[in-house]
């Protein structure tokens, strides 16, 4: 089985003068963030583990 370093992370803005973490999907040669913003790492990753790994596939 091939290991896959795709996955979320919790990355700090240094694009931006304003800084802040913000949630990043690390994929296959992309990364797309998202265009929401915690002032603190541990806010970031509660953010994901919540409302993005917590949450199931909604129904077709």
């Amino acid at each position: 089985m091939k290991r896959s370093d795709n996955g979320w992370f919790a990355e700090w803005d240094r694009e931006t003068t304003n800084g802040g973490w913000r949630p990043v999907l690390q994929l296959d040669g992309h990364a797309p963030d998202f265009d929401i913003w915690f002032s603190t790492k541990q806010e970031c990753e509660d953010w994901i583990r919540e409302e993005v790994i917590g949450c199931g596939m909604l129904p077709e």
